[in-house]
């Protein structure tokens, strides 16, 4: 079900505790409520807390929440203790239904790309519609430097951070070998 939501562009904000890290978990806002079990349909909150209940400062990070469960709802249905009680029925129930509904969420928040953040914050991340002389000079210096990089790494082997072990994305999980003296 998860293709049903990928031509979607869902805007959203995080909130972050004021003592984060020594504080409950961030909370994810949609902008525009999302059509989703764990999104509540009056808010746009996601569940955040089904992830991690405890926030734990050494183990946990704002990229897990973004990177990792904001991307995992939408491609595993969990219907069990949801925020949008009529998505999970329908999931359950009547299906066709419930893709109409998806499909009907994502036409309503794709083409709201450009509005301005919800909120007042002079770091939000804010899109506007491409404009070539403004941006297609970065876009070939990029690019070029790219196709740079891309020669130079075929003579050598990256094996990625040294910090962390292969397959994974925990940070510091790679062993560390010492040497004995």
């Amino acid at each position: 079900m998860a293709w049903l939501y990928q031509d979607g562009v869902f805007k959203f904000t995080v909130y972050i505790p004021n003592n984060y890290p020594h504080s409950d978990c961030p909370c994810l806002v949609f902008d525009i409520p999302v059509f989703h079990q764990l999104v509540d349909p009056t808010l746009g909150e996601v569940d955040v807390k089904r992830a991690f209940a405890k926030w734990r400062q050494n183990h946990n990070h704002i990229w897990q929440v973004l990177l990792m469960y904001a991307r995992k709802v939408f491609y595993k249905i969990d219907t069990a203790s949801p925020r949008n009680l009529k998505a999970a029925v329908l999931f359950e129930k009547d299906v066709q239904l419930f893709k109409s509904k998806v499909i009907d969420s994502v036409k309503v928040c794709t083409p709201r790309l450009f509005d301005q953040p919800k909120i007042e914050d002079p770091y939000a991340i804010s899109f506007s519609p491409w404009n070539p002389s403004v941006y297609d000079e970065a876009r070939e210096k990029m690019l070029t430097q790219k196709k740079s990089e891309e020669q130079h790494s075929k003579s050598v082997h990256v094996a990625g951070p040294l910090w962390i072990k292969p397959g994974s994305v925990q940070p510091l999980s790679k062993e560390e070998k010492t040497v004995a003296t």
